[in-house]
């Protein structure tokens, strides 16, 4: 009875589940990807299979192994299989079955930063894979060979440090040197024709690019340029800079002193520190260049473009200095015959207000002794600056931070208004606006108050005079009176007379004080 059992089960097992086999050189597994990288880097590995042609693969599952002190996984991506990882265990499976070769997920890590230079391994451990026959039967194949190189990934970490320690010239450590500082500048002494170049890197690993690295160096008087390339284990560079300035008696000046075009017709401002130059002009037709070097012993040629165009006109300066270095100035003359709007768009005039039309050219404005200094003009042309240039004169003089200005009726001010880049004194497309300084012709109000309290004053003082004769009148009548009545009553005629005095004291008074506010 049991012997009976033991064959009902094990009938049972051979015909509901796939029989386990180990792994055979017919299916084949493999991990493959980045071999080197530098901490913070992203690298990925596929996960392939080769399943031959009688014998298709259904379900994949494995293990991954890596050191989790070096590198951390990101993201398992399925690719021509479907399925999922839950941690670091792949479970695929392609419901049709496959054959041949397939790439079943992607599984992407990031090295850990401040990883230092070591290798580490990545692999595929406990693989299961099942596979279908012709017969339809299915059987899983295991037992692979974890130590094969197909199912190992070597990932070397190389170090990423290009810096240097140290730069040393002829034996002596440059001075206050930093790794992460990569520019320097320092002087040797004329006669040092040849240095000699020594620098160490901080990592062992590191190297010099050809050409780059320690060796000896030939000198020009003045600046040389001195580069030094580390690259790194990983194939980084890193580039130190060196200026050598070799000290050089001979006068190396090469700057213009001045340029003077058309004899002086067209403006240039001239820079050290600027060699090219863009001049606008209008409908300029000859072109005459004067070139002054700043040291006499200087040599100083003049290229011209053979004809004036419109459009842009090239002329090249070359200043070659005593030891015969040269610098070249481009000056670019863009040449336009355009019509350009050389009017005024505003015009303001600090402490008038004027009724200002671009088409009305002459304007009056009331002398004020307030502006004796002359007037605050300000302007906006229709045009930008970079088309038209205006100027300032005062009665025929250009306004200048020196010009002494003594504001009186009759003066002129003009504004002028050209395109920019007009030879001086061809005014031929400018456009004049003209201020003439006229007498005030305005009825003043303190003028008019001054009257009026003139005119009261008179008033008065004639209104005292009047009053004043009139107590005379009486008091001739009251003496012709005590003439013909001598009889009269000499105690009465006491208060009358002192009565007729004090009225003629306070009348007398009243009229030297009211002559007084006047004079006030």
């Amino acid at each position: 009875m049991k012997k009976g059992l033991k064959k009902l089960l094990l009938t049972f097992i051979v015909f509901l589940f796939p029989i386990i086999v180990w792994a055979s050189p017919n299916v084949t597994t493999e991990i493959t990807g980045s071999s080197n990288g530098k901490p913070g880097d992203t690298i990925a590995y596929d996960i392939k299979i080769v399943v031959p042609s009688e014998l298709k693969a259904s379900n994949y599952t494995a293990n991954i192994e890596y050191n989790k002190d070096i590198l951390e996984l990101k993201a398992v991506t399925a690719k021509d299989w479907t399925g999922s990882s839950n941690s670091d265990k792949l479970v695929f499976e392609y419901e049709e079955g496959i054959t041949g070769t397939s790439t079943i997920a992607t599984v992407t890590f990031k090295i850990k930063d401040n990883v230092p230079k070591q290798t580490t391994i990545i692999s595929l451990k406990d693989i299961s894979i099942t596979v279908i026959d012709e017969d339809e039967s299915s059987s899983i194949v295991s037992g692979f060979d974890e130590t094969s190189p197909s199912l190992r990934a070597s990932l070397t970490i190389k170090s990423t440090d290009n810096t240097l320690k140290s730069i040393a010239i002829d034996g002596e450590n440059i001075k206050d040197f930093k790794s992460d500082v990569t520019d320097y500048k320092l002087t040797v002494t004329a006669d040092k024709s040849e240095v000699e170049l020594k620098a160490t890197p901080n990592n062992a690993n590191a190297t010099f690019q050809d050409g780059f690295g320690n060796r000896k160096i030939s000198l020009d008087y003045g600046e040389n340029e001195v580069l030094i390339k580390v690259q790194s284990e990983i194939g980084e560079v890193k580039t130190y800079k060196l200026i050598i300035t070799r000290e050089d008696d001979r006068n190396t000046n090469n700057n213009l002193k001045e340029v003077i075009i058309n004899s002086g017709k067209i403006k240039i401002n001239l820079s050290n520190n600027r060699v090219d130059y863009v001049i606008q002009t209008y409908k300029l037709k000859s072109l005459e260049i004067d070139a002054v070097a700043i040291d006499p012993n200087a040599k100083v040629t003049v290229q011209l473009p053979k004809e004036i165009i419109i459009g842009d006109n090239v002329a090249i300066i070359t200043v070659t200095s005593e030891s015969g270095e040269d610098k070249v100035y481009t000056i670019t003359f863009q040449n336009s015959d355009e019509a350009i709007d050389t009017k005024i768009k505003t015009l303001y005039i600090s402490g008038y207000k004027i009724d200002f039309d671009k088409n009305t050219m002459v304007y009056e404005v009331a002398y004020n002794k307030k502006y004796k200094k002359g007037l605050d003009i300000k302007v906006v042309t229709v045009a930008s600056n970079d088309l038209v240039e205006h100027k300032i004169y005062y009665n025929g003089q250009l306004i200048t931070d020196d010009i002494n200005i003594d504001l009186k009726v009759g003066d002129t001010y003009e504004i002028v208004v050209t395109p920019l880049g007009m030879e001086e004194g061809d005014e031929s497309e400018a456009t004049v606006y003209t201020i003439e300084i006229v007498k005030d012709k305005r009825i003043s109000f303190y003028f008019l108050l001054e009257l009026l309290i003139l005119v009261i004053l008179v008033i008065l003082i004639i209104i005292q005079v009047v009053r004043r004769n009139k107590n005379k009148k009486e008091d001739k009548k009251i003496v012709t009176k005590e003439k013909s009545n001598p009889s009269l009553n000499k105690e009465k005629d006491k208060p009358l007379k002192e009565e007729t005095e004090k009225t003629m004291i306070v009348d007398t008074q009243e009229l030297i004080k009211m002559e007084q506010e006047n004079k006030k």
